[in-house]
């Protein structure tokens, strides 16, 4: 959906929306995903980051359908074939680990915790470097427990 024909396709049907609907989009399969995934009902994933994430998340989409295209975010295509895929898009550690199965737990978290803009972009990036573990013929979704 974030290619060129994926923009091109939503601009003609939504032309005022179609950024904001092309990342709605991408974001809805990500958390269809991830919901699947990830056997704990206490998670936050990249696509389910919890509602202060989410409402910041929003507003940056709102601020980029001013601008009208996604050029940013096609630039950064990348081709999945080989973990560490990730690399380039975070500064943070690809997981070392063997993974097994589809789904990575990365550690646990207070969901407080989040609303600190400095640990939310580290919780992002950690699960950015985590998806790098992934390739396109095996899905691995890393994701962090919640504390009570």
């Amino acid at each position: 959906m974030l290619s060129s024909f994926g923009a091109d396709t939503i601009d003609e049907a939504v032309p005022q929306t179609s950024v904001s609907a092309q990342i709605s989009l991408a974001t809805e399969i990500g958390k269809t995903v991830e919901n699947k995934s990830i056997e704990s009902e206490s998670a936050i994933s990249l696509f389910n980051l919890g509602p202060f994430a989410e409402t910041r998340i929003q507003r940056m989409v709102e601020s980029a359908e001013g601008d009208g295209d996604l050029s940013v975010l096609e630039s950064l295509s990348i081709e999945v074939t080989e973990p560490g895929w990730s690399d380039p898009l975070t500064d943070a550690e690809a997981l070392t680990d063997s993974t097994t199965g589809d789904t990575y737990e990365l550690g646990s978290i207070n969901i407080e915790d989040l609303e600190d803009e400095a640990v939310l972009d580290d919780v992002v990036s950690q699960l950015i470097a985590g998806y790098g573990a992934a390739t396109k013929h095996e899905l691995v979704v890393p994701y962090y427990t919640v504390e009570s």
